[in-house]
């Protein structure tokens, strides 16, 4: 059976994600620090990276900021 193409909704959640844990990476943050920038717990963090469309504008946006991610590279904020 023919593998199905990805919807854009998931083709975006994966880049939401990649895009969360490549400036994790690079700034050497923890699910902790970036939890409680968006005003979060760790635990509300770790479900919205299993379901990204589940993240509201604002804790995308403060974690975006936390992350220091470019305006260009930043995925899912409309």
């Amino acid at each position: 059976m023919p593998k199905l193409k990805n919807s854009k909704d998931k083709d975006e959640n994966l880049l939401i994600k990649a895009k969360i844990q490549e400036y994790k990476i690079k700034r050497e943050s923890d699910t902790e620090r970036i939890a409680t920038s968006a005003n979060m717990s760790a635990s509300s963090l770790y479900q919205r990276m299993r379901a990204p469309s589940n993240f509201k504008v604002g804790e995308l946006r403060n974690i975006y900021d936390y992350l220091r991610v470019p305006k260009e590279e930043r995925v899912g904020l409309g």
